[in-house]
């Protein structure tokens, strides 16, 4: 990839966390002026602040002979870069040659130039050539990271202390001549050599990597940054690779954990059954939209995607309440839920929704909706069923009560159960029945509602209220699937009236039976008489002399069952 991808921002960004570990001093000019300087530029021009300073500036507060060589030099040279040349360093800082380099880089916003600022012992300053990198090897002796000279085929030339701690070696020749690409990971070789040949081509004059790299002393690889620099010789022609390592396996590990918790967490999002919505608060206090799941994606086939980036508002109208939820959530770390109505241009008809909001991070929150539009539906019309089946309960003369358990408390009371208590249905519903209709301290002995628990079976019985009515109780058992007891019914009918009815009934019967004893005695007695009469009459041999008195017991007997019919009659009237 070529430099001209990157801002001037962003090439300053992503080379300064390695510049400031090198001896070799960077700063960049843009406009005549400095906008970046490293600390080995700082002290090799003994200037601690040379930002924002114009190059003419930095340079004349050097005092030494070379300040004007270095200002004409930048300015005849300036349309002839990459160039050179040698300066000696400000007096008293240190005894040494100072190697200046001048190179324009151009980026997609503009040209940037690199001046770079190197050391040399002044004995090797003449004969520095190519082949001469003793520089190299001074500068990368000063270095606390390990750091090494390679050749282009990449095998080392010379290393640091620190490189061969790096190696697990005290022996400097041991490292020598070894080629870096037997020691890095073949997954990761293809990589160097590519980034070899980057350089080789001058494509890129600076590159950092990470790679695989096992030593003899390591039984795993290790993950290793090489920050690495391309070192031309006098003809600008590639000669050598400096290379600054840093062992960033922990980092690595915990980047790997991090993917593969973020890996899980999106998976997770994803896997919510509900639509799922993901939001960040912006530095002007804005909270946008920054990630939807799947359930969402689908539901709207795609069309919430346009919303990325889009504000809570234009998704959530201020009016829902799901602006401000989530602002809540975001400032208190307390989750909160909501019920809301929700209506969009796109939907028909409205939705009843439940938006619960947690929060993620400190500026991320999570929102996830669920659809209740069938279930509260559902329970409307549970409501108007319950309400029709109270009003058809309520209008009944028996008395309705509803228990969810053996322990006598009632759930639900129908108007003629308070009538009847005369007490409030709040007083009523909750406390215990043998308690509030009964005025006992204890269960009923034959309670059908404990009976009907028992047993899974209706259970009817009679008991007396405390006014001295008799009532029929009836305890009807609800069952579940399974045949289990999950509730009672119990109606209540007041039959004293029916029971004094039957009591008089009986008495009526057993006088009609004794009425019917004494007439039937009675008559049978009469009857008799009458029967004798007749027979003594038609056997008389003469009729003129006793027919007259035979006729006259006839009828007084005759009579006799007449009063006796008409007393009874009397009687009955009188019962």
């Amino acid at each position: 990839m070529s430099q001209a991808v990157y801002s001037i921002s962003e090439y300053i960004e992503r080379v300064q966390m390695v510049l400031e570990n090198l001896s070799v001093g960077f700063l960049f000019i843009r406009d005549g002026k400095c906008i970046h300087a490293n600390r080995a530029a700082a002290l090799y021009l003994a200037d601690d602040d040379c930002i924002g300073k114009g190059v003419t500036t930095i340079f004349e507060q050097l005092d030494s002979e070379d300040a004007k060589k270095i200002l004409t030099t930048l300015d005849e040279h300036r349309s002839q870069r990459p160039y050179n040349f040698h300066i000696h360093a400000p007096k008293g800082l240190r005894d040494e040659v100072l190697r200046v380099g001048v190179r324009s880089i151009e980026l997609s916003d503009g040209t940037l130039e690199e001046m770079t600022v190197v050391g040399f012992l002044p004995s090797t300053i003449d004969r520095y050539s190519a082949e001469d990198l003793l520089p190299w090897q001074v500068m990368i002796s000063r270095l606390y990271q390990p750091a090494v000279l390679m050749g282009m085929d990449w095998r080392i030339l010379a290393a640091n202390e620190q490189a061969l701690r790096f190696f697990g070696t005290e022996e400097y020749e041991t490292i020598v001549g070894i080629d870096v690409r037997q020691i890095v990971d073949h997954r990761d070789r293809e990589a160097l050599l590519r980034k070899g040949r980057m350089f080789m081509e001058g494509e890129i004059t600076a590159g950092t990597g990470r790679y695989r790299i096992r030593t003899q002393e390591d039984k795993e690889p290790r993950i290793v940054e090489l920050a690495t620099t391309l070192i031309r010789g006098r003809g600008q022609e590639p000669v050598a690779l400096l290379s600054i390592a840093r062992d960033v396996t922990e980092d690595e590990v915990a980047r790997r954990t991090l993917l593969e918790r973020e890996r899980q967490l999106t998976n997770i999002f994803n896997a919510f059954p509900q639509p799922a919505y993901m939001f960040r608060k912006t530095d002007d206090d804005g909270i946008i939209l920054i990630e939807t799941n799947d359930r969402i994606r689908k539901l709207t086939e795609n069309g919430i995607l346009k919303y990325i980036g889009h504000t809570v508002e234009e998704l959530f109208p201020a009016e829902t309440g799901v602006p401000q939820l989530i602002r809540d959530v975001m400032n208190t770390g307390k989750q909160q839920a909501i019920e809301l109505q929700y209506s969009h241009q796109k939907i028909v008809r409205n939705l009843h929704i439940i938006a619960s909001c947690s929060r993620a991070d400190t500026d991320l929150a999570i929102l996830i909706t669920t659809d209740i539009t069938e279930i509260r539906q559902s329970q409307k019309q549970i409501r108007e069923s319950e309400r029709e089946k109270s009003i058809i309960l309520a209008s009944l003369s028996e008395q309705v009560r509803y228990f969810t358990g053996p322990d006598y408390r009632f759930v639900w009371v129908n108007r003629a159960t308070v009538e009847d208590m005369g007490l409030p249905v709040e007083k009523i519903v909750g406390s215990q029945c043998y308690k509030v209709w009964l005025n006992r301290e204890t269960p009923c002995k034959d309670c059908p509602v404990l009976q009907a628990h028992r047993s899974g079976q209706i259970q009817t019985n009679e008991m007396t209220g405390p006014s001295g009515r008799i009532f029929q109780v009836t305890g009807s058992p609800i069952l579940d699937d399974s045949g289990n007891v999950t509730s009672i019914v119990e109606v209540v009918r007041d039959i004293t009236e029916e029971r004094q009815a039957r009591l008089l009934l009986e008495e009526a019967r057993e006088n009609l039976q004794l009425l019917n004893d004494i007439l039937t005695h009675d008559l049978n007695n009469i009857y008799q008489g009458v029967l004798i009469g007749l027979e003594i009459l038609e056997e008389s041999t003469d009729p003129q002399s006793s027919s007259s008195e035979q006729l006259d017991a006839v009828l007084k007997q005759v009579n006799r069952s007449i009063e006796l019919i008409r007393k009874v009659q009397r009687l009955s009237q009188i019962d």
